[in-house]
């Protein structure tokens, strides 16, 4: 079996982060490690989360809010196994759910797999042309193999907070094909969804920021591919 790293982002939200990963650790122990990478959280937080006692477990602390973007490419910074998973803080583990999660990637290491799907209306046209469909993984389980998708590069992070995910699932998309995007569904796992950003109080202007750097990148990038 592959060895798997988690990334789980946190910021603020240290009791939210504890369930994530305690539940993790009840139905699992077969993982090579848990990264949890700290975006700059008070000092409460900070000493909440350092609760977290597991093997494997290391916690990355960082000297500045950035978004969720930089804490997940800081915590793939200090990747070295083969699969890393990219969790959000705010999902509940309710049964075992990783080797499920990373097995196709035993057979097809070009795969992007995920937990469940949503449709993407800002899609960029020559993806869909790729895709067929504007179907995409949703970000909050992600799982690849580290080394393709240092292939792939860093994800964007003059979008910090919002569509950062969709670039990049774009991106592989651009680089693997259409086929590489795979829904590994009905895993015991609960996402309990928006709690990791509910501690903002600009989510609406920052949504809309990031949203539009997604869209002029994409249209200058189609743009220059059709030589318009």
């Amino acid at each position: 079996m592959k060895s798997v790293t988690l990334v789980i982002p946190q910021f603020q939200q240290a009791e939210l982060t504890l369930n994530c990963v305690q539940s993790f650790l009840d139905h699992h122990s077969s993982y090579d490690q848990i990264i949890v990478v700290d975006d700059a959280s008070d000092p409460e937080q900070k000493r909440t989360l350092h609760r977290l006692c597991a093997p494997r477990l290391f916690i990355i602390p960082s000297d500045k809010n950035r978004g969720i973007t930089h804490a997940w490419n800081r915590g793939l910074s200090h990747c070295k196994s083969d699969v890393v998973v990219l969790l959000n803080n705010d999902v509940l583990t309710q049964g075992e759910w990783l080797d499920q999660l990373v097995a196709p990637l035993c057979s097809d290491p070009d795969l992007l797999c995920g937990a469940a799907i949503r449709t993407e209306p800002l899609l960029p046209q020559s993806i869909q042309n790729k895709s067929g469909h504007s179907k995409l993984l949703q970000g909050w389980c992600l799982a690849f193999e580290r080394k393709l998708a240092e292939q792939i590069g860093p994800f964007d992070e003059r979008m910090s907070l919002y569509f950062s995910d969709t670039d990049w699932q774009c991106r592989w998309i651009n680089h693997f094909g259409a086929k590489s995007i795979k829904l590994v569904d009905q895993l015991p796992m609960h996402h309990l969804g928006g709690q990791t950003t509910n501690t903002l109080d600009h989510k609406k202007p920052l949504w809309l920021s990031d949203r539009n750097v997604f869209i002029n990148k994409w249209r200058e990038r189609d743009e220059s591919a059709t030589g318009l």
